[in-house]
This record gives structure tokens, sequence and C-alpha cells, in this order.
């Protein structure tokens, strides 16, 4: 069985992935459980997982897969939060064909691969790629990432995504780092062209626009998403409006946490931001 690697990616990616007779890309959501035990997407997928993949497994998949391990400013975050070893718990198998250690953003470092523990592990950094179709200021979803480079490859197999809503779910805490409208702008735009395979797995149902436009005829498509896009500005601003009046009743408590935050000695994220930044110069000093 090939496993990954960095030098698989760079000079050969089209061959690696292009084996698989679909790529199934994963979301960490519960809701999309079921699908990935039950849909078959053909006779030899390949499931790339994210990051906590037991979020969306409860038992060791026996199925072709990958791990794509997304950094931090402190390096991998499965690493920092000692969360490696239950993921590979439930991936580890036969089937799995290793890890792809990922890089999205210029503040993002990359864990060194020895310190995921195992040989099976390749480095991606797609910053600079995604720096010219990313919102400034904003950080890429790692699911979208990996979307954008693997329909960019061409790849010639089916890519579905499953669970790709845009939509955290409330359990979790919420990062407001990502672009999820730009994103699913994308996405929508990738299915509609063929290049992607949108599951609705864990976000809502698609409008049923074509069977509205059935039943009134004297309405079109462009009408129908013309009308949706006033209504959709309307309720953004009335948001907007409420958005502004719960930050003025909060504005003394944001402030006196800026204070008290910036009194702060070094954080344990910071300090190990800076002993693995030292240990990367050293490794590429030598």
């Amino acid at each position: 069985m090939t496993m990954i690697s960095s030098a698989v990616l760079r000079d050969d990616p089209r061959g690696f992935f292009g084996r698989f007779d679909a790529l199934v890309l994963v979301a960490n959501s519960a809701e999309v459980a079921s699908a990935v035990r039950e849909e078959h997407f053909g006779e030899r997928p390949l499931f790339v997982f994210f990051n906590k993949a037991f979020r969306v497994l409860d038992a060791p998949f026996q199925r072709d897969c990958l791990l794509v391990s997304r950094s931090s400013p402190v390096g991998s975050s499965l690493i920092y939060r000692g969360e490696l070893g239950a993921v590979l718990k439930l991936l580890d198998t036969p089937h799995f064909h290793g890890i792809i250690n990922f890089r999205a953003g210029a503040e993002e470092l990359l864990s060194l691969p020895e310190d995921f523990g195992r040989p099976d592990v390749a480095n991606l950094d797609l910053t600079e790629a995604l720096d010219r179709i990313y919102p400034k200021g904003r950080l890429p979803s790692t699911g979208f990432a990996m979307v954008t480079w693997l329909a960019g490859l061409d790849l010639g197999v089916p890519i579905h995504l499953l669970g790709f809503s845009g939509v955290r779910q409330d359990v979790w805490r919420v990062y407001d780092v990502h672009d999820w409208s730009w994103e699913q702008t994308v996405l929508k735009l990738l299915a509609g062209r063929g290049i992607i395979v949108e599951n609705r797995a864990g976000g809502s149902g698609a409008w049923p626009i074509d069977a509205l436009v059935a039943q009134f005829p004297q309405f079109d498509r462009q009408s129908v998403e013309s009308m949706a896009i006033e209504v959709l500005s309307a309720r953004l601003s009335a948001a907007n409006r409420s958005i502004d009046q719960l930050f003025s009743t909060v504005k003394l408590q944001i402030a006196l946490s800026k204070l008290l935050r910036s009194l702060r000695p070094k954080s344990r994220k910071v300090r190990a931001r800076e002993k693995l930044k030292k240990r990367i110069d050293a490794q590429n000093a030598g």
C-alpha cells in the first residue's frame, strides 16, 4: 500500500490521489457519521479526515483513509493538545495511508515530522496559494483549503464533501477566523460546475427552487434568486443592528478583558511556539 510522503505530494499528487475511485472529505460533524459508515462512493474511495476525527468515528475505520493535521502557531493542534493518540486509535489500521502535516496561514508553524512519532507524515504548505484566493485578514478552514487544492489537481475522480455546511455545531467552541460566506460561495460554484460533489449530510437542505418554479410558472429561477438576495440583505442589516446593540452593552467588559490579557505573563502557547520555532530554525540552519 502506498503511503503518503512529502515527496509524493510535491512530485506526484495526481498519481497518489488518482488511484482511488473517489475522494471523500469528511467534516468534523457527528451528523455525517452514518454517511461515512453506510455510503460506498465506488469500489475504492479514499476518506480524508481532519484533526479531531473522534467527533465522527466511534470505532476503528476499516477503509482507505488519510488524516489531515492542521497546524497552528504552535505546530500541529493534535500534538499540542495531546489528541493525536486518540485520533490514531480510530484511523491507524492496515488501510491508513498516513498524515498530511498541513499549513495554510503565515502565522502557522509546521510541526517537525518526527514529532508525530511515525514515518508516514507529509508536509503540505498551501499558504501562498490560498493567499491569492482568500479574503485578507481571515484564515481558510482546513476543509476548504484541501478541497480547492484537490480540485485544482484535475484528478479525474469525483470529490465528495460530507458535512461542509459552513454551520458550526453549538457543542464545539467557535472561532471567528474563517470567512464561511466566501467558502460556501466557492464550494457551491465548484459543485455547480461538477468539479466537486456536495453532500447535504450535516447541513440544511437545498432550497427547492425548481419545484417552486414548476408550481408557479410566472416566476423563473433568476427572479427567485434575486429576491432571495434582497431578503438575505435585509436580514443581515437587521442582524447587524442587533450586534451593534449587543456590543454597546458589553464594551466595558471587552476593554477590561483586553487589559487583563495584556498584563498576563507569557502563556503556555507562546512558550511552545518559541520552542518549536527555535527547533525549526536549527534544523533549517543545519
